[in-house]
């Protein structure tokens, strides 16, 4: 059995960051107008005119479309353990040498995909965000897309087992 260190517990914060900066981007309270820093930037024209409401549900609709975007990233990493345990149970010792292909194989281009297709998702069917720019549109769609990614990046290197196997222990 392995021994707890502290560091262990640095890993695992990073494993939190991307949900943290997407609380932080979509924090009531915050930015010019006390409606976040992401609807802020999304509606200016809205905010400009008063029209506070708007922000409330552009927060309310990015909150929950960036947090499935992290969740998305988690999903290829539980892939990323699953396609690793069934290298492991095929006792082929040349196939478990690319586990670093492993890693960058695919899944990052289909976690940015993925993100991507979740924020166009969020773009098509929400009334509030459709009445949106078209800049606003790329930028929540982009947004979606790293958010994925990062979320992926992160739990691969802050989660200890893929951390230790990528750094070839």
């Amino acid at each position: 059995m392995s021994r707890f260190r502290v560091t262990a517990i640095g890993w695992w914060f990073l494993v939190i960051v991307p949900a943290l900066l997407v609380l932080l981007a979509v924090w009531p309270g915050l930015g010019v107008y006390g409606q976040g820093f992401l609807p802020e930037i999304l509606a200016p024209e809205s905010m400009l005119q008063g029209d506070f409401e708007l922000a409330r549900l552009v927060r309310l609709w990015l909150g929950v479309t960036l947090g499935l975007s992290c969740v998305i990233g988690l999903i290829f990493r539980q892939s990323l353990k699953r396609a690793w345990r069934l290298r492991l149970r095929s006792f082929d010792a040349t196939y478990l040498l690319g586990y670093r292909r492993l890693v960058w194989s695919f899944r990052p281009t289909a976690c940015l995909l993925c993100g991507a297709v979740v924020g166009l998702g969020l773009m098509v069917l929400a009334p509030p965000m459709r009445g949106l720019s078209a800049a606003a549109w790329v930028v929540t769609v982009a947004l979606c897309a790293v958010a994925a990614l990062l979320q992926y990046i992160t739990a691969v290197f802050g989660l200890v087992e893929t951390r230790r196997l990528h750094a070839g222990r």
